[in-house]
């Protein structure tokens, strides 16, 4: 499954069933997800059911189911496996124990009660090799057995409530039976991308770019018609002068000249 899918799941109060091979099925609420890392573009779900004397062996022949993940490191969160063990097992106790290739042992993983079909689900946080088992092994809730422990064979292990993932508010309709490797087509395809984009401000065309008026042509255009104003003034008041001048003389002198008549 895509690291998109995951990614559109994670936090919300939704439960997707992703239906994989040899009748498991994955059970994955986005509440109980963890973040996952960018690099991480895709996580394998692939489940392969198979035998093994030897890790039959180790479980002293009580395995009724040995699996592996393809994927074999963390899931990111909580997943819930689920299989259909028939009604041979319903109303049962089972035990999920995780086997080590390295050591040739088990870890004691929990247990749940199967329904009454024989349906029983168990929380999965790591991938890898599991064996379920229909008693348990005296591993209680951790320990390890090899294989020349002697088992207990009854009840031995720990019992626990058959987990439940959170109940969702919002279900996803379960995906028709596809390997893991395809993206659930009922998941719709996110359009953060295109929101994202459609946010950022747009830049500038070149027509609404203008240049600034500049303060300096406004200055130089404002002297400029002063000086005319004062020259043009100039031309006036001067002649005005000189007539208001002239005709002063003019009274002056025939003023003079009256009083040297007279005298």
């Amino acid at each position: 499954v895509s690291n998109r899918f995951l990614k559109e799941l994670y936090g919300e109060k939704v439960t997707a069933e992703l239906y994989v091979g040899d009748g498991f099925t994955w059970v994955v609420n986005g509440q109980s997800l963890k973040k996952m890392p960018t690099s991480q573009i895709y996580l394998p779900l692939d489940v392969e059911e198979f035998t093994s004397s030897k890790i039959g062996k180790v479980a002293k022949d009580e395995d009724i189911s040995i699996f592996r993940t393809s994927h074999n490191s963390s899931l990111y969160g909580t997943f819930y496996i689920q299989k259909d063990f028939g009604s041979k097992y319903d109303n049962e106790t089972l035990y999920l124990y995780q086997y080590s290739t390295s050591s040739n042992k088990l870890t004691y993983k929990g247990s749940a009660k199967s329904n009454d079909d024989g349906e029983v689900m168990f929380p999965i946080t790591y991938g890898g090799t599991y064996v379920v088992t229909d008693a348990g092994l005296g591993l209680g809730g951790g320990g390890s057995s090899s294989g020349g422990a002697s088992a207990s064979g009854g009840g031995g292990g720990t019992v626990t409530p058959k987990p439940k993932p959170p109940t969702p508010s919002t279900s996803v309709a379960p995906l028709p039976p596809t390997p893991s490797t395809s993206v659930p087509s009922s998941i719709p395809e996110t359009s953060s991308e295109s929101s994202e984009s459609s946010e950022l401000p747009l830049e500038p065309s070149s027509e609404d770019i203008q240049p600034p008026e500049s303060s300096d042509i406004e200055d130089v255009d404002t002297s400029t018609d002063g000086e005319e104003d004062e020259k043009s003034n100039l031309f006036i008041i001067i002649p005005i002068v000189l007539v208001v001048l002239a005709v002063t003389i003019v009274g002056v002198v025939l003023l003079f000249k009256s009083k040297t008549d007279i005298g």
